[in-house]
Parts: structure tokens; C-alpha cells; sequence
């Protein structure tokens, strides 16, 4: 079997198939499946394959003859891209998905089912509760991303496996047992990815739907049917808030890496650990800055030692190829043609940024293929020595930023949220001002370390060394010339060491070095300094990573240089920051950014220290 992923595969992968099954001697059929989007540059080699000739052309002008019983199975999304030459070849079959419906899927699902009363009452749940949801949710409501029926209906299978255990619903259990646990399941599994902003809710207009036209299962009245969760000993609809653990701050710890824990939080962690034991892969999906990487960070440490967390971030030049060196690297051989993690241990790839890579004039995405290939048929291929790798104990999670509408915070964050709001109406972004996007992840780098008692007084300056550099404390700054005295003393020192600077200490020019010093002594402190060339951008950088007693690191540009040449650079400068303990700022301008790929580079730097 192969997934039509890279056509630069075609060639080894599927002509070893097809030569190694017209070798094989026997009278049966031989089916060779290719699944996945059919792209015009390989199947034109087929043609010859599919027409009388049954003869494969290799570029070694090999020919490779086709037995009378062999035959290509292609199972393909569309058809947008195929020649008028592979349609006439080939027979067509559509399988309508309105035709097919869900009834197939969860008919195989129940089948597999243990006990004959546990099938007997699934079949009765599905009829009486999925047509209505699905009926109701193509007319009325909204989704945060895209999500197909059929997928909907997997999620309640997913999760129905992962409630029904014997501990929770013994075999001899009623109807009205599984009924709760399917219920359960329903509301999450149609109402999770339900879209709530600040102009429509509709969680909430699920929640009224469900109340009034639902009656066998009872919920609370107060709040919404999201607010509960079911208890496996009581078997009764409990509130989230119950679960939420207590706050636990260490103040040693960067409050990026701080967590507070509300009823979102938790009803989240229950489901993200509850597909995690199964194996199961999950995606969280929600607006830039709203904590899903935090979340996923701090869920996967809490995680047993029986798991080990390899993070994949992704761009838009993430290939299948690049994508499947990083997964292979936690990977080791195992007996025969499997791979696995290291030991007895079970790997969780998390997969930020999954929408990033980029669609190709085919409109597939290629690691989005690789992804689908592994968890379909848990292989992919070896590319160099076109062998098949049968990968065991891997599963996934992913983040996704659609752009549109964004998750809920809980209300204890209310006046936070609420000064959010107001910086997102007041300062809006423009063409000059086209950095005005504000999240919560920005507001919590600005208060960090921040005395809210002193917020009101003018100037409203802060810096670590407002009282000297032997008191680094971050501190308002009480006067102009208090502040002009101090730096002028620390330039003069600075050009005692290095290449003199000349600068002129207005009150622009001390804010920003205000600013970029407080951004640098930051816990993963990273700025992006936007100006016209000449405006003291890097003086100003130079002089505040001098006053953090912080090093500078420049590439230097060569003839020829490259995005190879950026990762010995910036291999170099690991090993000068983590080997050797030299603290520096790695200061990159625009003239250095040769190619746009650069910044993929320093993107993943960020993101994820590789």
C-alpha cells in the first residue's frame, strides 16, 4: 500500500511495489491501493500502466509488466487535478458522503463491541440522539473550524472508548447507564468546537437547545451543560469547579511557565488525559496568546516517566521530508521492520502551529500527509532505502490558530480580559501601526515584575538599574535627569571596552533602552525593534545588552551564504551560550536576512530551542 505523498517517492516506492507483486506467483487478485491526492506529475507515468500496454516506463527505460491480475485502486479526495487521460483509464466511483451517511462507521464500531446488551443499547442511542444533533447543528450553529459529520461522530465513538471501561459501566449495567455516559460524550463531541466570541455564543444557544429538547438525562439548571462533568461513582453531573486543583506558585519560576488553573483548564486537561491514556490523537485549536501551548506544556510534564514528549513546531516550509527526519530522531529499531521510542515507553509528538506549512498548486498539504498516513495505517516509508517502517507507541497532539473567534477565559481573569478588550478597540492596528495586535500573552510580559502601586506615576519609566547597576532591581525611574546621568556613566564605560558610540540621550532614545533591557533580563525575552535605517536600532540594542551584562552575536555575512552557513551560525552560538554559560544576544537586522527561509530558522529557535 502507499500513500501518494511526495512525488519525488513515486519513482522508488512504487515501482518496487509493482515489480515485487508482478514477481509474485499465484492465481488470487492483487489490489495495490494508492490513497491520497493524485498529483499530475506522477500519474502521468501511470498511464501506460492502466491502458492495454499494463507496462510501468521507468526513467532507466526498465519496463516493469503488470500480471493479469493485478489492478490500481486509487482512493482520492477529488478529482481537480487529475488529466482527462488517468479519468478515461481508470472506472470512477463516488461515494457520496450524504449517500453513505454515518451509519457504516459506527455499525463497524459497535460490532466490535464486546457484550451483546452493550450493542444492543449503543445501536439505540445512536438512532435517538445523533440525526437530531447533526440536523440541528447544520441549520443553527457555527464551529470554530471546519469539522465533517463523519468526524463529529468518530469523536463520540473516540470518546464512548474511553468512558465505557467495566470499572465505570459494568456489563450488566441498564440502558439508562450507558445513556448517561453517551450523553456525555454528545455534548462534547458536538458542542466542543461550537465557535463563542464576543458577538455570539453559540456554546450557550447549544446549551438552551439541549435543555429543551433533551429530557431523559437530566442536567442542573444553573450555567450551561458545559459546565459539568459526570462522576463515575455517584453517576451524577457534578460542576468543573469542583476539580479545579489549588493554585501552587513557585516565585522562583518565570510566569510564562505559570499556569493558573480555572474550570476551562480543567475540563480540557480531563479530556486531553483521558485521549492520552487511550492513545488517541487530539488538537487544540483556538486564537494566538489564549495559553494552548502553555496548557499542552504543562499537561505532558505532569505526564508519567512512561511517556516521553518530542515537540514538532511547524512553518510554512515544514516539507514531509523535513518532518519525517524530526519525527525518526526519538525513534529506535526494533525487531524486524518496527520502530518505536527507546524502552517500554510510550511518545506524544506535539505539533504546534498545524495549519502552517504550505499548500502546493495541488492543494495538498505534504506533511498534513505524512501525519494521515501514520495515523491511518501506522507506517511510513524509509525514503532512502524504499522500505516500509512500521512506527508502534507514537500518537499526537497538535495546536492550530484558525484566526477566527477565540476561546473563553474563565471569570476570575475578568478585569484582565477587560483591559484587553480595551487595548484591542482603542489601539487598533494600521498601516504604520501594524504591530497593534494585543493578546494575553502580551499583557502578562508587560506586568511581569511589575509593582501595580506605582503604575500612575509620572514618567512611567521602568528599568533594573534606575538606582545604579549595583541594585538591579526592576524600579520606576523617578526623574529624566536622574535617568540621563546613569546612562551616559554606562556609555562612557561601554566605549572604554568597545568601538566608541556616540549617542545622544533624548527621552526617546532612553525609553528604548529602557525597554529593550527589560525585554532582554526577561525570562525568553525576545524583541523585535521596527524603525527606519539609521535610527540607533542596534546602538541602542548594544548599549542595553551591555547594561544586562550580556554579549553580542552578529553572523558575518560571505559570499555564498546560506541557510546552511545560518545553522552552523547558530550552532555555534548554542554551543557558546549552553556549553560555555556565555549569556548573548543574538542581534539579527534586516540586511542580514538574505532569504526569507532565515527566518524559518530563527522561528523554530523560538519556538522551541532547536
Amino acid at each position: 500500500m502507499h500513500d501518494g505523498w511526495e512525488s519525488s517517492l513515486i519513482e522508488g516506492i512504487l515501482s518496487s511495489i509493482l515489480r515485487e507483486q508482478a514477481n509474485l506467483r499465484h492465481d488470487g487478485p492483487t489490489w495495490i491501493v494508492l490513497d491520497g491526492d493524485i498529483d499530475p506529475l506522477w500519474i502521468e507515468s501511470l498511464n501506460t500502466v492502466m491502458d492495454d500496454n499494463k507496462v510501468l516506463t521507468l526513467a532507466s527505460n526498465e519496463r516493469v509488466a503488470l500480471t493479469s491480475s493485478m489492478r490500481l485502486l486509487f482512493e482520492t479526495h477529488h478529482l481537480r487535478t487529475a488529466t482527462p487521460a488517468t479519468v478515461s483509464r481508470a472506472g470512477i466511483l463516488y461515494v457520496n458522503p450524504q449517500d453513505l451517511g454515518w451509519n457504516p462507521y459506527v455499525a463497524s464500531w459497535i460490532d466490535r463491541r464486546r457484550h451483546q446488551s452493550e450493542k444492543a443499547n449503543l445501536t439505540i442511542l445512536f438512532d435517538k440522539y445523533i440525526p437530531v444533533c447533526l440536523e440541528k447543528l447544520r441549520t443553527s450553529f457555527k464551529s470554530i473550524t471546519s469539522v465533517p459529520e463523519s468526524s463529529l461522530v468518530q469523536t463520540i465513538c473516540t470518546l464512548l472508548e474511553c468512558l465505557l471501561t467495566p470499572e465505570n459501566v459494568p456489563s450488566d449495567s441498564p440502558k439508562e447507564a450507558y445513556e448517561l455516559y453517551f450523553v456525555f460524550a454528545c455534548v462534547w463531541a458536538f458542542g466542543g468546537t461550537l465557535l463563542r466570541d464576543q458577538l455570539s455564543d453559540y456554546q450557550a444557544d447549544f446549551s438552551r437547545w439541549w435543555h429543551k429538547e433533551m429530557k431523559s438525562v437530566k442536567f442542573p439548571s444553573q450555567g450551561t451543560i458545559f459546565d459539568y462533568y459526570l462522576d463515575h461513582k455517584t453517576k451524577k453531573f457534578l460542576p468543573w469547579t469542583d476539580k479545579v486543583p489549588p493554585l501552587t506558585m513557585d516565585v522562583d519560576l518565570p510566569l510564562k511557565t505559570l499556569l493558573v488553573h480555572t474550570p476551562e483548564t480543567t475540563r480540557l486537561r480531563y479530556f486531553t488525559e483521558l485521549l492520552l491514556e487511550k492513545g488517541k490523537p487530539l488538537m487544540l485549536v483556538g486564537n494566538a496568546g489564549v495559553g494552548k501551548t502553555v496548557f499542552l506544556s504543562n499537561t505532558m510534564a505532569s505526564l508519567s516517566e512512561d511517556y516521553i514528549v518530542s515537540r514538532v513546531p511547524f512553518n510554512y516550509y515544514t516539507t514531509s521530508a523535513m518532518l519525517q527526519r524530526i519525527l525518526e530522531k526519538p525513534l529506535e529499531k526494533k525487531a524486524g521492520r518496527n520502530y518505536g521510542p527507546r524502552g517500554n515507553k510510550k511518545l506524544v509528538y506535539f505539533i504546534d502551529d498545524l495549519n502552517m506549512p504550505e499548500v502546493d498548486c495541488y492543494g495538498t498539504v505534504q506533511p498534513h500527509a505524512l501525519l494521515r498516513q501514520h495515523i491511518d495505517y501506522g507506517h511510513w516509508y524509509d525514503r532512502q532505502k524504499v522500505m516500509l517502517k512500521e512506527i508502534r507507541s507514537c500518537q499526537y497532539v497538535a495546536c492550530m490558530n484558525p484566526m477566527v473567534g477565540s476561546f473563553s477565559i474563565n471569570p476570575r481573569l475578568q478585569a484582565t480580559i477587560a483591559f484587553h478588550r480595551m487595548m484591542a478597540e482603542s489601539f487598533v492596528p494600521t498601516a504604520i501601526k501594524f504591530h497593534y495586535i494585543f493578546n494575553l500573552r502580551d499583557l502578562s510580559n508587560i506586568f511581569q515584575g511589575a509593582d501595580n502601586s506605582v503604575l500612575v506615576q509620572q514618567p512611567l519609566i521602568y528599568c533594573h538599574f534606575a538606582h545604579g547597576e549595583k541594585d538591579p532591581c526592576y524600579m520606576p525611574v523617578k526623574d529624566w535627569e536622574g535617568l540621563k546621568a546613569i546612562l551616559r556613566e554606562m556609555v562612557d564605560n561601554y566605549n572604554e571596552l568597545h568601538s566608541a558610540m556616540h549617542l545622544v540621550l533624548f527621552e526617546d532614545a532612553m525609553q528604548h533602552v529602557c525597554r529593550i533591557s527589560r525585554i532582554l533580563r526577561t525570562p525568553q525575552g525576545h524583541a523585535l525593534l521596527v524603525g527606519v535605517g539609521g535610527s540607533g536600532k542596534q546602538s541602542l540594542s548594544r548599549l542595553a545588552a551591555y547594561i544586562c551584562s550580556l554579549e553580542v552575536f552578529q553572523i558575518t555575512l560571505t559570499e555564498g551564504y546560506g541557510t546552511q552557513e545560518l545553522r552552523v551560525d547558530l550552532a555555534n552560538l548554542c554551543i557558546r551560550t549552553g556549553a560555555k554559560n556565555m549569556p548573548t544576544v543574538f542581534l539579527l537586522t534586516d540586511a542580514h536576512v538574505l532569504d526569507e527561509s532565515f527566518l524559518v530558522l530563527i522561528n523554530d529557535l523560538l519556538a522551541s530551542g532547536d
